[in-house]
């Protein structure tokens, strides 16, 4: 990410699946156990520097789902647009027309 962040400066949002370090999952009570935290009832770090940044976070319904967009971004071309996402990505760039942002470091008071 933080690549990322350097070359593209920051995105308007970031996809992610539910892994743990991404987002709180808890599961449910058991006999034992009770729980006191529910799911995205705490903000892990990670979540915590891109809120503060002003970057949404969207979460997979499913690893595949997030696993499909890795998977085709470089290779397979788009049935909507019919470009390979990379491609399009550098072409918007180009343009002026990506919705990265520059990242600039916040000013202390």
């Amino acid at each position: 990410m933080e690549a990322l962040i350097c070359r593209y400066g920051l995105p308007l949002r970031y996809y992610v699946d539910s892994l743990r370090v991404f987002r709180f999952v808890q599961y449910q009570d058991s006999f034992w156990k009770k729980l006191n935290l529910r799911t995205d009832e705490a903000d892990p770090q990670w979540r915590q520097l891109l809120q503060s940044l002003g970057v949404e976070i969207t979460y997979a319904l499913s690893p595949q789902a997030k696993g499909k967009i890795e998977r085709y971004n470089h290779l397979q071309v788009h049935s909507t647009t019919g470009e390979i996402p990379d491609y399009r990505f550098q072409k918007a760039r180009k343009a002026g027309q990506s919705l990265f942002r520059p990242f600039l470091v916040p000013k202390t008071v």
